[in-house]
């Protein structure tokens, strides 16, 4: 799992150095051969940025949480927020070969 979070984690550095800017930008990337989508927010300037990784609750979406506060807040304070969207609206937290068949 933590292979998985670090690998999701430079893939998002390396989105946010690259692409130029948007707002609320609906994004995917590949991951261990699994798609993964999320929700970028960033301010207009260039360069760097502080990054925030937001997960959200079971049941919940990327979508969603980006519409919060702090989706708001991000662009306007300078910073990154990144909202990404769990495997069926859950994040695994079992260590490998524990996971249910769900």
């Amino acid at each position: 799992m933590s292979r998985l979070i670090e690998a999701f984690v430079l893939s998002t550095v390396l989105v946010l150095t690259s692409v130029p800017y948007a707002a609320a930008e609906p994004m995917q990337l590949v991951v261990n051969g699994q798609t993964r989508s999320f929700v970028l927010e960033r301010p207009a300037a260039p360069g760097p940025r502080p990054t925030i990784i937001h997960l959200h609750a079971a049941g919940g979406s990327g979508a969603r949480e980006a519409q919060s506060d702090l989706g708001r807040l991000a662009p306007q304070a300078g910073f990154a927020a990144v909202f990404p969207d769990g495997r069926a609206a859950r994040w695994n937290h079992l260590p490998p070969g524990k996971e249910s068949a769900q």
